[in-house]
């Protein structure tokens, strides 16, 4: 009506929500994660980590003394030569984080204390998948999403170590986040920058970033979705059928050619690329220059010291894995390794509920793709006459005629408009890490982690797939009674039914995870037949030692006064921690050999049957005194030389 003022301006939705849901899921698995902790023994590189946490903490003393003495050449290389193989930002924190929670406090045991940092990567990991899909999908996707990556078994082990590779993930994840949300602001361009500079201090994973959302912004926003399908499809072909070494070098470099010819703006036949996101600008400024601040051991032969790091990498050695019973100790390793080992060691509903999430993307961007080639059909039917248009309109009649109807109008449509091309962006986020490893000359030995920063992106695909079933089946419920009515209130039955399906089907994935501890690195899952069928498979079962931290009862009972144990994959640092815990009596001492020692331990993997052949002929006995067992499959044996009196008896 006349003279009515303006609309009052629509009232954008309370942030607290998302916010206080998503923290409440952090703060509760960070509980969790401290309160199983001690159950879980200490890997190899936990133990180093420890001892290079203590030096850098040396350092800093001095720093805050004697700010100038600190600095000095000398100094700087005494105390971070060690494990400069690897950034130094987790290992600073587990320092600092010892410091605070331990040494001063008193809150937390020595071990929890130093992992603490990595326990707190973990749980922020979960809350950020939670804001990333609520925000582009919606609440149930983000619940689901969260609490599938949560109850990933391996997942679970590795959030509770002192190591480094839940803390890259979470930084890869902040990067990328921050890159996504730098389409619409510059700050999180800047944010992006710093991120990725965190990342670089955090692991070598990091240095994969850059041309991983090269191909994001390639595929996304200057491909046609025709072109984008085609040129994705074909390299991925490329690097399984001839396993090219330099697939992924070339890909980037072809990639973006494509991208300058399909820009070109062919009327006055220039040359031209769409606007290049300023989140590249920053990153590539502030990632180096991060890295050099950040970390003390670059700050002198600079380029010295960055090549020792980068070589290491480069040519490490290769260690021993088994893979359907094949003891993997050299290249070349199997293509399918990333992704049997996903395959089995994963959930089986998180898996099913991803390839589901995965299926309907493509769906959407099948459909797409029909749709780009009918109006471009209809475009050159309208061309001026020539043979070069009539083998166009000849190629492309089938699509003009067909007439497709174009992607359907549901969650994953509503999703495309929010964040155009997010799912170029969650698949090629989650192929990228699978990939690199799957390179027959990378190396395997580390399991599942070395792709873990893929991790996130299989658990959005798995909620939103999982949540796109639920609510189908939660729309079966007849309209009268979609809606009841208690009190004042109106409830939504629909909406009830989806949240309680929710929890069945995240339950599976629970009982997997609480099955799975302490012995993580064991967890197989129904397709494998659990445990024993993985076994049977010929799977790797543990590496690191880390399974030594479930026998230490049997230890502290039955090893005699003073008595030596020969302690097998579990390293000397890792030994120490566990009588600094007080979780293994300071009177055990360590041998190293099982000649030398009253007990050996054999950590049960395929390339340790040496080990366990030289105890036989060392003690003159085949059968162990006892087994540690996870679901029945042997862990750990344990040998007692004959003649060794078991028992402790306390003074």
């Amino acid at each position: 009506p006349a003279g009515a003022g303006p609309a009052a301006p629509a009232r954008r939705p309370a942030r607290w929500p998302r916010h206080a849901i998503g923290g409440l899921l952090a703060v509760s698995y960070l509980a969790v994660l401290l309160g199983t902790a001690q159950d879980i023994g200490f890997a190899r590189d936990e133990g180093f980590y420890f001892t290079a946490a203590d030096r850098y903490q040396q350092w800093f003393d001095i720093l805050f003394q004697d700010r100038k003495e600190a600095m000095r050449k000398e100094v700087v290389q005494r105390y971070w030569d060690m494990n400069s193989e690897h950034p130094p930002l987790m290992k600073v924190l587990f320092g600092f984080s010892h410091r605070l929670f331990h040494d001063k406090l008193g809150w937390l045991a020595p071990s929890t204390s130093y992992r603490l940092p990595g326990m707190l990567c973990a749980a922020l990991l979960v809350y950020l998948v939670f804001l990333f899909a609520w925000k582009r999908f919606g609440e149930l996707e983000a619940f689901l999403s969260a609490v599938f990556l949560a109850l990933m078994p391996v997942f679970f082990y590795h959030a509770h170590l002192d190591a480094f590779d839940v803390p890259i993930t979470l930084m890869i994840f902040l990067t990328l986040y921050a890159f996504e949300k730098s389409r619409s602001s510059n700050g999180w361009a800047l944010l992006a920058g710093v991120f990725f500079g965190l990342a670089l201090l955090t692991k070598l994973n990091a240095f994969f970033v850059p041309p991983t959302l090269l191909i994001v912004w390639v595929l996304r926003d200057v491909m046609r979705p025709t072109a984008a399908a085609i040129f994705g499809a074909s390299f991925l072909l490329l690097g399984f059928v001839f396993h090219l070494d330099m697939v992924l070098v070339g890909l980037f470099f072809v990639l973006l050619l494509a991208a300058v010819v399909l820009a070109s703006d062919r009327r006055n036949g220039r040359l031209g690329l769409p606007p290049i996101p300023t989140a590249f600008f920053w990153m590539l400024l502030l990632g180096p220059l991060l890295l050099w601040a950040g970390w003390p051991w670059l700050w002198y032969d600079t380029l010295e010291h960055f090549r020792g790091y980068f070589n290491f990498h480069a040519k490490h050695d290769y260690y021993n894995i088994a893979y359907f019973g094949v003891n993997y100790f050299k290249p070349p390793f199997p293509v399918s390794y990333p992704f049997g080992t996903t395959a089995l060691s994963t959930p089986v509903v998180t898996i099913g509920s991803a390839l589901l999430g995965m299926a309907l993307f493509l769906r959407w961007r099948i459909r797409a793709m029909h749709l780009d080639l009918a109006q471009r059909a209809a475009a050159v039917a309208e061309a001026a006459p020539g043979w070069r248009a009539a083998v166009r309109r000849a190629l492309l009649r089938p699509w003009r005629e067909a007439r497709p109807a174009g992607p359907p109008d549901d969650e994953i449509a509503r999703a495309q408009e929010r964040s155009p091309g997010i799912g170029v962006f969650l698949a090629v986020n989650l192929l990228v890490p699978m990939l690199i490893i799957a390179h027959p000359k990378v190396f395997i030995f580390g399991g599942t982690k070395h792709w873990m920063p893929a991790w996130p992106f299989l658990a959005l695909f798995a909620g939103i797939g999982a949540a796109w079933g639920l609510r189908r089946v939660a729309a079966a419920i007849p309209e009268r009674l979609a809606v009841v009515r208690i009190g004042a209130r109106r409830w939504s039955l629909r909406a009830a039914a989806a949240g309680g399906l929710a929890l069945l089907v995240l339950a599976p994935a629970a009982q997997g995870t609480v099955q799975s501890h302490p012995f993580g690195l064991s967890h197989y899952n129904l397709l494998a037949g659990g445990v024993p069928g993985a076994a049977d498979l010929g799977m790797c079962r543990q590496f690191w030692g880390f399974t030594t931290g479930s026998l230490l009862p049997w230890l502290n009972a039955n090893v005699p006064r003073n008595g030596t144990v020969y302690f097998h994959d579990t390293a000397w640092d890792s030994f120490r921690m566990f009588q600094t815990d007080g979780t293994l009596r300071r009177d055990i001492r360590w041998a190293n050999s099982a000649e030398q020692a009253m007990v050996s331990l054999v950590h049960h993997e395929l390339h340790m049957a040496e080990t366990e052949h030289n105890i036989w002929m060392a003690y003159g006995i085949s059968a162990p005194t006892t087994v540690l067992t996870h679901h029945g499959v042997s862990i750990i044996s344990v040998y007692v030389r004959p003649g060794t009196k078991l028992g402790y008896q306390a003074h």
